[in-house]
């Protein structure tokens, strides 16, 4: 299955970039673990002013599992 097809089928209700908080929500965890998980470089974010923006498409690609350079 591609990621676009995936896109599709997960987290419909969220907007194609999310921020912390919506992580922190999907995950379970707190908002502090998820800006550790950006700091590890778990998945790709983007730093608009003084947030963070996560592409979703990159977040599922984590959840999946799927690689990308």
């Amino acid at each position: 299955m591609k990621t676009e097809e995936i896109n599709e089928l997960m987290l419909k209700e969220y907007p194609d970039l999310l921020v912390p908080a919506d992580v922190s929500k999907i995950l379970g965890t707190t908002i502090k673990t998820v800006y550790k998980m950006i700091d590890y470089g778990y998945f790709y974010s983007i730093k608009v002013g003084r947030t963070y923006r996560i592409p979703k498409i990159r977040f599922i690609e984590y959840l999946v599992g799927i690689k990308t350079s």
